[in-house]
Formats: structure tokens, C-alpha cells, sequence
């Protein structure tokens, strides 16, 4: 994964994110991260990389989620733990994977900036 110091990669995304977001509120194009059509008022954090084999492809009776549709996917995370998940999917999605295909996916944590800024971890400067 290139010549990265441990958790380099982890914090890199993260931090871009928020200098990203200050930047923004410095210039005329303010948006609330509220707003954001991205983030919904979050932002990521603690992020995985997941690879893997789809072995089954779902459809629900009932929506999951507000999805009609899921796979079933044995992944390793970050390389090194092995898992079968579930996930919900698109019917776009569901209808281009593959039983035997690969998949592949970044995917974090995320974190309200509201509530960061009410328990004190992000501050507003005066």
C-alpha cells in the first residue's frame, strides 16, 4: 500500500475532509454541512478497506433499510480479518453483481459534527 507511516492512510482522508470544510467556511461559497448532499451534517472517520467474493445475491420481502435488495460477501478488512457480511444494495447494484465476483469498498464510521461541536471536540474560534 505504498511507503506510508502506520495509520497514515486512516488519517489522511479524515483530515483533508476537515481542511476541506475550513476552507469552505473561509470563502464566499458557504454551505452548512447540514446541507452537504455528502456528508448530511457527518464526517468519516476510523475508515476500512473491505475486499471480497459476492457468495450470494438477496432479494427481501420486506425493505431493509429502504432497500429491496442485498448481498452476501465473505471480506477481509484492512487485509486482515475475515468475514461474511450482509449488505443492502441498490437494484443497480444488485443487478451488476456477480455470484464468484469480486467486491471491493471503503467505507467509515461517521461522526455528527453537531454533536462534536456540543461535547466540545470541535470549538468555534472567536
Amino acid at each position: 500500500m505504498g511507503n506510508h507511516a502506520d495509520g497514515a492512510n486512516e488519517l489522511a482522508m479524515p483530515l483533508f475532509i476537515i481542511f476541506v470544510m475550513m476552507v469552505a467556511t473561509q470563502s464566499n461559497v458557504i454551505m452548512k454541512a447540514t446541507e452537504s448532499p455528502i456528508w448530511h451534517g457527518q464526517i468519516p472517520y476510523d475508515c476500512a478497506y473491505l475486499q471480497g467474493t459476492v457468495y450470494e445475491k438477496v432479494a427481501f420481502d420486506e425493505p431493509i433499510h429502504g432497500h429491496d435488495y442485498g448481498l452476501r460477501v465473505n471480506v477481509t478488512v484492512d487485509n486482515t480479518t475475515n468475514h461474511n457480511i450482509g449488505i443492502t444494495v441498490s437494484e443497480i447494484t444488485y443487478n451488476l453483481a456477480q455470484v464468484n465476483g469480486s467486491y471491493n469498498a471503503y467505507t467509515c464510521k461517521m461522526a455528527d459534527i453537531h454533536e462534536m461541536i456540543e461535547d466540545g471536540i470541535i470549538w468555534r474560534v472567536p
